[in-house]
């Protein structure tokens, strides 16, 4: 429930909304309302994760967890546009796809555990179990970022920084226009492109959080709102 006199940052839907002018930037003339609005989340959390978070640098090794979700696909584009090595984590039947992404490998998460793979530079956790596993795959100098926080997630990060050279990373993503006018140029670039599994009207809004509950969900689903 959203009251009329309250300032909001997420979680609402409606047809209007007042936006701090700090928060906005110029869509690309041929992106769509639909697409862009399917960027904007999953692309901006990607972009500071790669770029703000760990710091990743061309020629580096990079494992994505959960490549096939809406901040899997786009962290597989921009890494792969950022010059790195990217393994993708995700069902058997989503390589075709995020090959076409830029993934170099896409290994089937149900058939890989984390001590057959890697090392890695730098990994993207959008799950958010497996931590430590995950972290202990990392070579000298590694990264890790999650953005899937969950109870076992919290105590890998607080013990990460605790003991170890390798530190779990992580954030809330709240894009500035700054960064959002960072990731128009990547769309432009051809370098990030939207992917998107359903598009929902307005009164089907029950329905799309439905979907994204039941998970399997190959990017984002997007509610589309009539003006």
């Amino acid at each position: 429930m959203v009251h009329p006199r309250q300032r909001h940052i997420t979680a609402g839907a409606a047809e209007y909304v007042v936006v701090p002018a700090g928060r906005i930037a110029h869509v690309p003339a041929d992106l769509s309302p639909v697409d862009a609005a399917s960027l904007v989340v999953g692309g901006a959390t990607a972009l500071i994760a790669l770029r703000d978070s760990v710091h990743l640098a061309a020629g580096e090794r990079v494992l994505v967890r959960g490549a096939a979700g809406g901040v899997g696909t786009a962290a597989v584009q921009l890494a792969h546009a950022m010059g790195g090595h990217v393994t993708a984590l995700a069902r058997d039947r989503h390589a075709p796809m995020l090959t076409d992404l830029g993934a170099d490998e896409v290994l089937d998460y149900g058939a890989t555990t984390s001590d057959r793979i890697g090392p890695f530079d730098v990994i993207v956790d959008t799950v958010g179990t497996e931590l430590n596993c995950y972290r202990s795959r990392l070579g000298r100098g590694g990264r890790m970022v999650t953005v899937g926080l969950s109870a076992s997630a919290l105590a890998a990060i607080a013990a990460s920084s605790v003991y170890g050279a390798r530190r779990i990373r992580t954030f809330s993503a709240n894009p500035d226009s700054a960064v959002l006018r960072d990731l128009a140029e990547h769309v432009t670039s051809g370098a990030l492109r939207p992917v998107i599994h359903s598009v929902y009207p307005m009164e089907d809004i029950t329905a799309a959080h439905q979907a994204f509950e039941r998970g399997g969900v190959v990017g984002k689903h997007v509610v589309a709102v009539s003006a």
